[in-house]
């Protein structure tokens, strides 16, 4: 029940401080004691999710953030620009984009393992706790890796961006923009 209530009045605030303070343009706003029970508050959405939940799963949600989050801050559209902002990461950024990546993948083979040693489980009964520990684990470090990858795909973005804006032969600008972003997406989407 506190759980809910502190759900509903995280919602009714809106982004929160850590929001405005990630947003490009926008200076940090300094710690106060406040800002504390706020901050409890959106830390406690940020739990749920990122931005407001539309797929069945936390991890489709968690996903999908990362690309409303990018669009919201550049209006970048993420699914267009991905692959062009890939050929130009460095080394370091794809390994652990690909780490990352491997580990989604580890886990979703581990929750199929797991679902299949519930089928097992109808003839042969221990089949039962294995299949649970198992997709319990795939869960667990499904969530992590999830979590993880769409953060990295969101500092690559943030990170590389500009870049990215060089690279289609857009201006040298200081900062990546909305407008640099709205000017990426029409060049990646050929003009739609």
């Amino acid at each position: 029940m506190a759980e809910a209530r502190t759900r509903e009045s995280a919602t009714a605030l809106g982004p929160g401080p850590a929001a405005v303070a990630d947003a490009p343009g926008h200076p940090a706003e300094p710690a106060s004691a406040d800002l504390l029970p706020l901050t409890r508050l959106y830390e406690a959405r940020n739990r749920i999710a990122l931005t407001r939940p539309a797929h069945p799963t936390w991890m489709a949600d968690r996903m999908a953030a990362a690309e409303s989050r990018l669009r919201r801050a550049y209006a970048v559209d993420l699914p267009t620009a991905w692959p062009r902002l890939w050929l130009l990461l460095p080394d370091v950024p794809r390994d652990d984009l690909r780490s990352a990546r491997a580990e989604l993948t580890t886990a979703a083979r581990r929750a199929a393992w797991g679902v299949l040693c519930l089928v097992l489980a109808a003839w042969w009964w221990p089949a039962a706790a294995v299949a649970l520990v198992m997709t319990g684990s795939a869960r667990r470090s499904g969530r992590q890796s999830v979590d993880a990858f769409a953060a990295l795909v969101e500092s690559a973005m943030d990170v590389y961006g500009r870049e990215l804006a060089r690279a289609l032969g857009l201006s040298d600008e200081a900062e990546f923009s909305r407008a640099t972003g709205v000017r990426i997406t029409r060049i990646t989407r050929k003009g739609e």
